[in-house]
């Protein structure tokens, strides 16, 4: 799955979010989560999502909430993860 580009996991990122937080709102860029009730509990859960959707796996240090406060931080982590 590594052959997806960067607006393609954003957009499937995007999509994951609205159906975590149950909301069809736009999750795009910089937009700091938190304040749409991300949570580190639900980043956790999140990063499960996103291991099963792009298969990948995150090493203990990728779980740091900051890896998962925007939609840029997260798609840097999964494209890192690709490589």
């Amino acid at each position: 799955m590594n052959t997806l580009s960067k607006d393609q996991i954003e957009g499937k990122i995007t999509e994951l979010l609205q159906n975590q937080l149950e909301s069809d709102l736009d999750f795009h860029g910089d937009i700091d989560l938190l304040e749409y009730g991300f949570d580190s509990i639900k980043s956790m859960m999140f990063s499960i999502r996103l291991e099963e959707a792009f298969g990948i796996d995150f090493d203990a240090e990728d779980l740091m909430y900051s890896n998962f406060a925007t939609v840029n931080k997260i798609s840097e982590i999964v494209m890192k993860k690709l490589r």
